[in-house]
């Protein structure tokens, strides 16, 4: 914010301006330190030296960004004559500056043209320093008034460094973004040019930005930045990937027929499908393993339940090098899976079941058809010291991403299992332990886990029995449900019993053919399937965990078969099952547990001329990205929640300077194309809103009145600060603190 302030103060005034001087100074002290105060804080609660580094570092970054949007204001000003009365990196009060024919100063400065010091007239001018007028006095590098007259011409604009390190700006004799009634007749004033060259001093701003941006993208790919390519690592169930027949591995190479420059990176897809029109199909093409065949695919993008963006399903492909894991980190991955015992940070996975393999694809095509097996995981490191070692590894079953709730298996539910009991909860009062089978919870027997569910949150503050099976004895525990929210809350984590194929619920269909809660399987009889096509020597399967019961039901999938059943007196009844549903096991997938490190590629080029065209085609892209944000925004297909004010910016921003200065580059290139386009929409305040002004006055042959055009600006400041207030209180607060 820019205030003018214009007084003509009484002869023998120095007194006073010296008052005025003192006190101007205090309150730039006091804003410093309410600036640095939070950033101290801040600092203090990350706990390090480099946690200040980082935010120096993006300050000076945000701070150069809109530096270079005020120079190419400043310099086509300047070129067309307008008077500039101040240039500012950073805002607030001055810190210092430099003025021609006054030299480097501190503190508080004139502005606006010379006038002699002991001239009658220049106690009746008026000098603006910043909202509290000093006339006719010079402010010397000591702070005292210079009562001799300089001995060089002094030059109209006052180079600063504000106590604000956010960002600058410049002050343009008759342009004011906060008051367009502060108007002058004076020839150099803002105002007075041709509306042409206003056109071009608006416009220079954006121009800048994007000169900016283009320069730090070639700047990156000719050093090289890595990025995650636009390999597929997971395809959801249901989606728009899944569908049209992508795999785990496959690299897709253009998209609607553009190939960039250099690699697809995995952004670039993402991007395509968030952007895309609601109902419009997308091409893809792309390449499977080794093959140099391209295959097409045409994707609709839906939207997806964990972003509310529209997606086509696809996932970011991971590395078979393990990621840095933390005492915290490693203990919650024992938990999960106990039989990663033995994996350590950085350790590479060079075979599965003594096959080497080179790729995560190649581990996800061992999983995928271990059938619950364990997996003999080789792992090697870059450490001499550490010598290979082989470990067995049990995948864990789990749902694949965009399933909701607990799909069936062939219509049946396992039991529910306790993987793992809070501290300090109901049920560590109550004995619950890791492991622990549930066969009873409250007058629900064989519960499967929605239904441990259901009785858990329909019970707040009541006790409520449950039978578990623990090591081959039946316990009664009574743990007392805590209340959150008014929801019953037991305090355990509950998975699926997969490794018993215990029945513990079945849909309608199953229950009208006489399986019953309890039953175990024993075993499956397919019927029209040959028993080469399996490689059993029987055409009775038996059937030891639920593990089974997905291999064989994706192989009998849509035929008949006779399902053997042990009830809990061991006695065998068959049910004739006249099609197998298989619907829902794709639902599940097999995964190994392990955190290992997203696939990264090296986008680079060794010539300067190639990076340069890289650093356009990025910058052109992520203009029409930022367009197509805006459109989505309108019409609903990009949630609200997604936007950030300078908060958040500033947040995501420091977290990606952890991964690096080339990775902040980048990201400041990004924020320097948004800026230009934010900057240039048609609204008040922004340079937009000014063009949009001046064409107003081309066809009209005249400016709107001067009321007018105020009342535009205060709208538009209203506007602003509410978008503003909002994103920060409903975005960017909850980011801070959500973990």
């Amino acid at each position: 914010m820019k205030f003018t302030l214009s007084l003509t103060p009484p002869a023998h005034s120095a007194a006073r301006r010296r008052s005025l001087l003192a006190t101007w100074l205090g309150t730039s002290r006091a804003v410093l330190y309410c600036s640095i105060i939070p950033l101290l804080a801040a600092t203090a609660l990350s706990g390090a030296l480099d946690s200040a580094r980082r935010w120096v570092l993006l300050t000076v970054g945000f701070g150069a960004v809109i530096f270079f949007h005020e120079l190419g204001h400043f310099l086509t000003a300047k070129r067309f004559g307008v008077r500039c009365d101040v240039f500012s990196v950073g805002i607030g009060p001055r810190l210092c500056g430099w003025r021609k024919g006054v030299g480097f100063t501190f503190g508080p400065a004139e502005i606006g043209p010379a006038q002699p010091p002991e001239s009658p007239s220049a106690e009746q001018a008026s000098l603006t320093v910043e909202g509290k007028a000093l006339a006719g006095t010079s402010t010397a590098s000591s702070g005292a008034a210079s009562e001799t007259a300089p001995k060089e011409p002094i030059g109209e604009t006052d180079y600063r460094i504000a106590w604000l390190p956010f960002g600058g700006y410049v002050r343009m004799l008759g342009q004011d973004d906060m008051d367009p009634t502060k108007v002058s007749d004076d020839p150099k004033s803002f105002t007075n040019k041709p509306i042409w060259q206003r056109m071009i001093i608006i416009s220079a701003g954006v121009v800048m930005n994007l000169i900016l941006a283009l320069i730090i993208f070639a700047i990156i790919f000719r050093v090289g930045v890595a990025f995650p390519p636009a390999v597929v690592g997971s395809v959801a169930w249901n989606s728009p990937a899944q569908k049209a027949g992508l795999q785990v591995g496959d690299r897709i190479i253009s998209i609607n027929g553009s190939k960039p420059r250099g690699f697809l990176e995995f952004t670039d897809l993402g991007m395509a499908a968030a952007l895309d029109k609601p109902g419009q199909p997308v091409t893809l093409q792309y390449q499977r393993g080794n093959s140099q065949q391209f295959h097409t695919a045409r994707l609709v993008p839906v939207k997806s339940m964990n972003t509310g963006f529209l997606a086509f399903g696809i996932g970011q492909m991971l590395t078979t090098k393990i990621a840095r894991l933390s005492k915290a980190d490693m203990q919650f991955v024992l938990e999960f899976n106990p039989t990663l015992k033995g994996i350590a940070s950085h350790v590479v996975i060079a075979a599965v079941n003594g096959k080497p393999i080179t790729s995560y694809a190649q581990i996800y095509q061992a999983l995928q058809t271990c059938n619950g097996h364990p997996l003999a995981i080789t792992l090697t490191n870059s450490n001499p010291k550490i010598a290979t070692r082989t470990i067995q590894v049990t995948p864990q079953l789990t749902l694949r991403d965009w399933v909701t709730g607990n799909p069936a298996l062939l219509g049946m539910y396992p039991r529910a299992l306790v993987s793992e009991v809070l501290p300090d909860s109901a049920a560590a009062a109550a004995g619950f332990k890791a492991g622990d089978i549930i066969l009873r919870a409250g007058v629900q027997s064989h519960p499967d886990v929605a239904q441990v569910i259901r009785s858990t949150r329909s019970n707040p503050g009541q006790k409520l029995a449950f039978e578990v099976l623990r090591q081959g004895k039946v316990l009664t525990l009574n743990p007392t449900i805590a209340s959150t929210s008014g929801k019953g809350q037991l305090g355990v984590a509950i998975t699926p019993d997969f490794a018993n194929p215990v029945i513990a619920a079945v849909n309608r269909r199953d229950a009208n053919l006489g399986i019953l809660p309890g039953q175990t399987i024993a075993a499956i009889e397919p019927l029209d399937v040959p028993s080469a096509a399996t490689g059993a020597s029987s055409t009775v399967w038996q059937v030891q965990s639920w593990y089974d019961v997905l291999r064989i039901g994706k192989l009998v999938a849509g035929k008949p078969a006779v399902m053997l059943l042990r009830g809990s007196h061991g006695q065998i009844s068959k049910v004739n099952i006249p099609m197998v549903n298989a619907a829902t096991l794709d639902e599940y997938e097999y995964k190994l547990g392990l955190p290992c490190m997203p696939l990264l590629e090296l986008q680079k080029t060794h010539s300067i001329g190639t990076a340069m065209l890289m650093g356009l085609d990025h910058t052109t892209r992520w203009i029409d990205r930022t367009y197509q944000t805006l459109f989505g925004l309108s019409r609903g297909s990009i949630p609200t929640n997604q936007l950030h004010s300078i908060v958040g910016i500033a947040k995501v921003g420091y977290d990606i300077e952890s991964r690096g200065f080339a990775y902040l580059l980048f990201f400041l290139g990004l924020i320097s194309v948004n800026l230009a386009v934010i900057n240039f929409l048609p609204l008040p305040i922004v340079d937009g809103g000014l063009f949009v002004l001046l064409i107003l006055e081309k066809l009209r042959g005249k400016p709107l009145p001067l009321k007018v055009q105020a009342g535009i600006q205060l709208a538009g400041i209203i506007l602003l600060a509410s978008v503003f207030l909002y994103i920060t209180v409903f975005n960017d607060i909850p980011m801070l603190f959500h973990h």
